[in-house]
């Protein structure tokens, strides 16, 4: 195989240097832009001159997979249910979970463990029955660590080189963040790199990757992974079932009965992002309200259409115009204004679909990425801004 070594990169492309994992060859590939997926310690971050901010909540954290079908069968009691945490005050608002690999008894552990900690200076069965309160039959498959880490890029890209995935955020698997973090990543600057390849893409519109993919990871940071860290710590330090057990079972309860807003509040947009045309003043984040509502800078709601169609499936692979209210100058004027600049654009005509109420507009700019750029009324709709706007051409790149 091969690995990176280096890079190079001017006005008009990018040089990396590859060479042998095994062996001493190297080769030099050129292109005009250079993704960086390559993991939290990014070489191609480190190359590119692109610095972290990385929070302290820096812990070692122990991989255990193992058999058990002891702990199968007293988990069983709850169903379905794949994850269990554990909450232990002694670990300040740190979890221990265990989860299901597969339905044949096989699960995994992740916790905190002390610092230097290694395969054979620590009793990982004692240390995993103590979790589980009672004692189990255990199979070790694999132990192993990683490190609890938050860490974020300051900027998610410099000239033609971009960073995405772990090699620009990183942080530990609670809630389900990472993979899925990764993938819009990659979802927004693919359709970004695509427009700039094919020449509809403006000067404005790889920087507005950074702008909006950067403040909804450290949202997700902040109001989310550090939160659920610190409100956890603020339970364990009031509430001690061995001091008050009534007191303890009744904030657990309520605690179990609340809101998941890890969930419900867990809402990726770019409200605030230079390219759509939002509200002025709003600001990108992780947080929000779900609603069909069609808003700028938020991802398209699914609805059902008349006929039992996918809305996905109907949507174009560039832009969308979705015709709400069956304007037909609104539709000719968009036609007209992406033929001139080269921007694919499809049109679906909804108006007998109904669904003006509940999207609260008459016409919607969906991007091939299906957030919406524009919402509004025909008679407000100036197709070339919206456009131009949606696909950064505005202003001077300085």
């Amino acid at each position: 195989g091969w690995s990176f070594a280096a890079l190079t990169q001017n006005e008009d492309g990018v040089t990396v240097t590859i060479a042998e994992t095994k062996g001493t060859g190297q080769r030099t590939l050129t292109a005009r832009y250079l993704v960086g997926c390559d993991g939290a310690r990014s070489p191609v971050r480190a190359a590119a001159g692109i610095t972290q901010t990385v929070d302290p909540h820096d812990r070692l954290m122990a991989l255990l997979v193992f058999h058990s079908q002891q702990l199968d069968e007293k988990l069983s009691i709850y169903g379905e249910k794949a994850i269990f945490n554990a909450i232990n005050p002694e670990l300040k608002g740190y979890w221990q979970f265990l989860g299901r690999v597969d339905l044949d008894c096989n699960w995994f552990f992740h916790a905190p463990v002390p610092p230097g900690t290694t395969r054979d200076n620590f009793d990982f069965r004692t240390f995993l029955e103590k979790a589980v309160g009672a004692p189990i039959d255990i199979a070790f498959e694999y132990v192993g660590f990683w490190e609890l880490r938050l860490s974020l890029a300051d900027s998610y890209g410099t000239g033609r080189v971009f960073i995405a995935g772990d090699a620009a955020h990183s942080h530990p698997p609670y809630g389900g963040y990472g993979v899925n973090t990764g993938f819009e990543d990659a979802r927004n600057l693919s359709w970004k790199l695509s427009a700039c390849l094919d020449g509809w893409g403006g000067a404005q519109l790889l920087d507005s990757y950074s702008a909006e993919r950067h403040p909804v990871f450290a949202s997700t940071r902040d109001d989310f992974i550090v939160r659920s860290i610190i409100d956890d710590r603020s339970f364990t330090e009031a509430f001690d079932p061995r001091g008050d057990l009534a007191a303890f079972e009744d904030a657990w309860a309520r605690r179990a009965a609340g809101d998941d807003n890890m969930v419900t509040q867990y809402l990726p947009h770019y409200a605030g992002s230079p390219i759509v045309c939002g509200q002025p003043g709003a600001v990108s984040g992780a947080t929000g309200q779900h609603m069909v509502t069609a808003r700028a800078g938020h991802h398209l709601a699914p609805v059902p259409l008349p006929d039992g169609a996918d809305l996905w499936n109907a949507l174009g692979v560039g832009f969308t115009l979705m015709m709400l209210g069956g304007d037909t100058g609104l539709a000719n004027g968009f036609t007209s204004a992406a033929r001139q600049r080269g921007i694919p654009l499809k049109t679906l005509d909804l108006a007998s679909a109904g669904l003006m109420d509940l999207y609260k507009a008459e016409a919607l700019l969906v991007r091939p990425d299906h957030f919406v750029a524009w919402a509004g009324s025909a008679a407000a709709a100036d197709a070339a801004t919206i456009l131009d706007r949606a696909t950064g051409q505005f202003g001077d790149k300085t």
